[in-house]
């Protein structure tokens, strides 16, 4: 068995919270080992599910418990339009850990000195990094929008408000592939491009909420056979193809 050198930190007020999964705990713990004093790592997803013999979507589910509590923050490297290796900066929770004051460790003085030092420059880097990279990934994620979805209104004009809730998106873990899927299954769901009773149209807008976003991937809006979009199901009692969808559309979804 390979012995790996190296250590990290971890705190008790996060292991001992009972709101917080099991899994999402240890996942957390993997990572603050990694990442030792700097808080940074980039293991891949298939690192993730051979060392912790967890699946994917295992990974996923409690991955995005910590990146909504803020424990953890994940960025995506991309050149272009390629993308690479997810980084991962474990923060504790800088704001539940800033009324404890820090932790300061006994050993190592001097590193600890060191790092010290250092420490509020590269978190603001790191920071500045990651806003550049959400920016960098938002106009791609438009232009996206606009040529997979000619059905749907066109988005013209990047607001701050759309900004705010790509970057939101994308802070819960979604990546670029997911709102390439988004884009996708909308423009081939008739109900969503306003073959319903309302003439409702989907906007790039109403799509990019998270409670949407979540169930158009889920597939809810997808045409359904034996179902006249028109008018009519295939069936004896033909009611209207809207009737499936009208609780979808309550509590102000559109």
């Amino acid at each position: 068995m390979k012995k790996w050198k190296g250590w990290g930190i971890v705190y008790q007020e996060i292991m001992r919270d009972r709101d917080i999964s099991p899994e999402a705990k240890c996942i957390y713990a993997y990572l603050a080992s990694l990442a030792g004093m700097k808080n940074v790592c980039y293991p891949s997803i298939d690192t993730l599910i051979y060392e912790l013999g967890m699946s994917k979507n295992r990974i996923a589910k409690h991955m995005n418990q910590l990146l909504e509590k803020g424990i953890v923050e994940r960025v995506r490297e991309h050149n272009g339009n390629l993308y690479g290796r997810n980084i991962y900066r474990i923060t504790h929770g800088e704001e539940m850990l800033g009324e404890m004051g820090g932790f300061r460790p006994l050993e190592n003085e001097d590193l600890e000195n060191r790092e010290v030092e250092n420490k509020a420059n590269n978190t603001k880097s790191l920071k500045t990094n990651s806003l550049n990279i959400k920016k960098d990934i938002i106009s791609p994620i438009v232009t996206l929008y606009n040529q997979m979805c000619p059905s749907l209104p066109r988005v013209t004009k990047i607001s701050d408000a759309r900004k705010k809730a790509i970057q939101a998106r994308l802070n819960q873990g979604y990546i670029i592939d997911d709102f390439r899927n988004l884009f996708e299954l909308a423009e081939s769901s008739s109900f969503l491009k306003g073959r319903n009773d309302r003439n409702w149209i989907a906007t790039f807008d109403w799509l990019i909420k998270d409670r949407n976003m979540a169930k158009v991937l889920d597939n809810n809006y997808q045409d359904r056979k034996g179902i006249n979009i028109s008018g009519a199901s295939d069936n004896k009692d033909r009611r209207p193809a809207s009737d499936r969808y009208r609780g979808m559309l309550k509590d102000g979804d559109c």
